[in-house]
C-alpha cells in the first residue's frame, strides 16, 4: 500500500468516525427530546386522564433497551 492508499484510508477512517460521533449525538439528543416530552405529558395530562406516571424503571427498561442503545452485534460475519 503506498502513501497516497494510506492517506485516503487515514480520511475514510477519520470521515467514518466523524459519522459515528454525530450518530451518537442525534441518539442522545432524541433520548432527551422523548424524556422531556413524556415528563410534560405526564405533568399536564396524566392528573386529567387518571394516568399514573410513568414507572421509575421506564427509562432502563423501555427505552434504554431499544435498539439505539443496544451494543450487540449487527451483522456476524
Amino acid at each position: 500500500m503506498n502513501a497516497e492508499q494510506r492517506a485516503a484510508t487515514k480520511r475514510s477512517l477519520v470521515s467514518f468516525h466523524f459519522h459515528l460521533l454525530m450518530l451518537q449525538n442525534y441518539v442522545a439528543l432524541n433520548f432527551t427530546g422523548v424524556a422531556k416530552i413524556l415528563k410534560k405529558f405526564d405533568k399536564r395530562f396524566a392528573p386529567a386522564l387518571c394516568l399514573s406516571p410513568l414507572p421509575p424503571d421506564f427509562q432502563q427498561t423501555a427505552v434504554m433497551s431499544g435498539p439505539a442503545f443496544a451494543s450487540c452485534l449487527l451483522i456476524q460475519g
